[in-house]
């Protein structure tokens, strides 16, 4: 990706993060509400992955070594 578009991202987080997260989940009490969905927001790559996954396996392309390594570490990582 270019300077630009990096520098784009980071600031469209920003402000989406500025704006939404810490308007919504303002205060001590919120704290677990803003824990929940951050860390929901950031699982979704992992779960379309794993539907992707699914998907090969449906149409018969699953036996692919190299997708059900790469598979089987990122699930490691998530439980260790």
């Amino acid at each position: 990706l270019s300077d630009e578009l990096m520098g784009f991202n980071k600031n469209a987080v920003g402000l989406l993060k500025g704006a939404i997260f810490d308007t919504w989940f303002a205060g001590e009490s919120r704290n677990y509400a803003r824990f929940y969905a951050l860390e929901t927001i950031a699982r979704v790559p992992y779960f379309a992955y794993l539907s992707v996954l699914h998907y090969y396996e449906t149409i018969g392309i699953w036996r692919k070594a190299k997708y059900l390594r790469l598979h089987f570490a990122e699930s490691w990582n998530e439980l260790h």
